[in-house]
């Protein structure tokens, strides 16, 4: 991080959630704790309504990236966080050099950095910085610690989904410095329409064979709703692996979530 020459970049995953947002706000944080100046941002949109409530409250400054070649052009250097391989699940140009990845999703191909640390034995990215901040002395303020505390609730389910002691050492780390109260505006926010109608439809269009649950809401307008619904879904009683469909714009999106079962449902997609 001290030999970037210039502003780094630190990119999230297409869409962000609170994972991505939280870990890359943390490693900006880390940076310029170093020295260098950093920027979080993003390709897409911030579309799940618990996502742009957590931003606003907690008023993130991140940056929307427009896809193509010149996106990260005015960087010094570039980070990814919560996903590995520039131009895949980001707007960046696949040939992008990469100084930094943090990630705790197994990667699918290789991956090129000047620094990889790829960890999939734990339940979020942002456990993976919170242990960075600690073990570097960096105390983090409100703003970050309870942005991590909530991407490593999210990702793991409120730690019911695949975590791991290191995911809980580093809640226990975080917490004496988080809002709570932030956290709790930021768990119930008011549902859209849209958001309304999409997981209405999840649910009378469901067919369950077994414990899968797989429905379609047709035409979609914001397809977080998607996941949301899937979210959702998978407290009913029986079901441990649900995928929901809608289409927008002539492309059919898809979300997937399963708890308590040996399919590796991201592979299943693929």
């Amino acid at each position: 991080l001290r030999d970037i020459d210039g502003e780094l970049a630190v990119v999230m995953h297409d869409n962000p959630d609170p994972d991505a947002i939280g870990s890359a706000v943390a490693l900006a944080t880390l940076a310029e704790a170093l020295g260098t100046p950093a920027v979080p941002c993003y390709f897409g949109d911030i579309g799940h309504q618990e996502n742009r409530a957590m931003v606003n409250l907690l008023d993130l400054d991140l940056e929307n990236l427009a896809s193509g070649e010149a996106a990260v052009e005015r960087f010094g250097g570039c980070a990814l966080v919560a996903h590995s391989r520039p131009g895949v699940n980001d707007g960046l140009d696949p040939e992008t050099a990469v100084d930094v990845v943090i990630d705790h999703h197994p990667p699918r191909a290789p991956v090129e950095a000047r620094y990889v640390d790829l960890r999939s034995d734990v339940g979020a990215t942002s456990t993976l910085l919170a242990e960075y901040l600690d073990r570097l002395g960096v105390t983090p303020d409100r703003t970050i610690a309870t942005a991590l505390l909530y991407g490593i609730r999210i990702d793991t389910r409120d730690f019911t989904r695949e975590a791991v002691d290191s995911d809980f050492e580093a809640a226990a780390f975080l917490l004496p410095y988080t809002d709570e109260s932030v956290l709790d505006r930021v768990e119930e926010p008011s549902m859209s329409p849209d958001v309304l109608a999409t997981l209405s439809a999840a649910i009378r269009n469901r067919r369950v064979r077994e414990d899968v649950l797989t429905t379609g809401v047709g035409q979609i307008r914001d397809r977080d709703a998607l996941a949301q619904a899937a979210d959702r879904l998978l407290d009913m009683e029986g079901v441990s692996i649900v995928v929901v469909h809608g289409f927008m714009n002539g492309t059919v999106y898809i979300a997937g979530r399963a708890r308590g079962t040996d399919v590796d449902l991201g592979e299943v997609l693929r």
